[in-house]
């Protein structure tokens, strides 16, 4: 995504993804000389899951603005890449994360449509009694955990 340092008289719509880099969301940001609206997405799924992430804690316009932000696309060097690369806890981070959606796309799989149909089932049973429970945390009143 890159303009060429151009900007538009008037108003420039954007619709943003919390896959952007900083750099390329400020050429969006800066391209409209009166007014600049964004748009977030956040219906973008992985077609081979039968529960994804998004569909069901979508997130807000700050959680996207924090992934760009903190996605930083400009070149680094070889040295600061093969730091980067060696570090134990930036591989340990990228690996925990592998793992946790390995995990539940597995636990999907193995699950299979039926067990995912009446686990959904299950949870439209108990509508908003463990979802909206106070402080968005279980009570006894509403389900057998603690606090």
């Amino acid at each position: 995504m890159t303009a060429g340092g151009r900007a538009i008289e008037g108003t420039c719509h954007t619709v943003i993804s919390d896959r952007l880099t900083r750099q390329q969301f400020y050429v969006a940001a800066t391209r409209g000389r009166t007014e600049n609206h964004f748009y977030g997405s956040t219906a973008e799924s992985d077609p081979h899951r039968i529960l994804a992430p998004k569909a069901t804690h979508p997130p807000t316009a700050v959680d996207i603005l924090t992934a760009i932000l903190g996605r930083d696309g400009a070149q680094t060097s070889a040295y600061t890449a093969h730091a980067l690369d060696t570090d134990p806890f930036t591989r340990l981070h990228h690996a925990a994360a592998m793992y946790a959606d390995a995990l539940s796309a597995g636990a999907e799989h193995h699950a299979g449509t039926t067990a995912m149909a009446a686990i959904d089932a299950a949870a439209a049973r108990l509508g908003t009694r463990v979802t909206e429970a106070p402080g968005g945390r279980c009570c006894a009143a509403t389900w057998p955990c603690s606090p």
